[in-house]
């Protein structure tokens, strides 16, 4: 099996998010240059991403409202059904769990 046999297309993936390592990254690049319809794909995903920023990065660079500020910093409730009243009367309701007189 050849290394270019070896590549996937998750690997195409990883190189268009500039997760591979150096060394993994070689291999995929040396695979594009021998699979030009591989590099196509590549290229088309690059320029995507590209438009995808240009059109997004204005919302992503704004200041979020005030409102989602405080949201986010405030803990999260908890699960209903798990807060010290609900816990203490599903314990309580169920059968064997009062003591007996």
């Amino acid at each position: 099996m050849t290394p270019s046999a070896l590549i996937e297309e998750a690997d195409l993936h990883a190189l268009v998010d500039g997760e591979l390592d150096p060394e993994r990254r070689r291999k995929v690049e040396d695979h594009l240059l021998q699979h030009p319809e591989d590099a196509a794909l590549v290229e088309g995903w690059r320029r995507q991403n590209a438009a995808l920023r240009a059109a997004f990065e204005p919302v992503a660079l704004e200041t979020p409202p005030l409102s989602l500020r405080e949201a986010a910093a405030r803990p999260p409730a908890p699960p209903a059904g798990q807060g010290p009243i609900e816990t203490g009367a599903i314990h309580w309701g169920r059968p064997g769990a009062a003591p007996r007189p």
